[in-house]
């Protein structure tokens, strides 16, 4: 009998075999805009320009209508992310970072 290869569906990478991954291509696409760093937490994280499921699957993403990340007198940029995701923390660990 022939054996037949089982994969991980949970793996992180998947064997392409020369194919282009769907995700992998979607990510490719997405356009970074800044980096956020928060050291107590050892996390540096891509800040994305949109809050698509692709985008906050694996960083974090402005919400749409708020301001640029220039800063400024009057402006309130609003970043959106995830926690408690299998495949990358993101924010989960956020709650141990103290105001000070």
């Amino acid at each position: 009998a022939k054996q037949k290869t089982v994969t991980d569906p949970f793996a992180k990478e998947k064997e392409t075999k020369g194919k282009s991954n769907s995700v992998d291509v979607a990510k490719s696409q997405l356009n970074t805009i800044g980096i956020l760093s928060i050291p107590k937490i050892k996390e540096v994280l891509p800040i994305y320009d949109n809050t698509s499921s692709i985008a906050l699957d694996n960083g974090i993403g402005l919400l749409e209508h708020t301001s640029d990340l220039t800063g400024g007198k009057g402006k309130h940029a609003v970043l959106t992310g995830h926690s408690g995701l299998s495949l990358n923390k993101l924010f989960t660990d956020l709650p141990k970072v103290k105001k000070g």
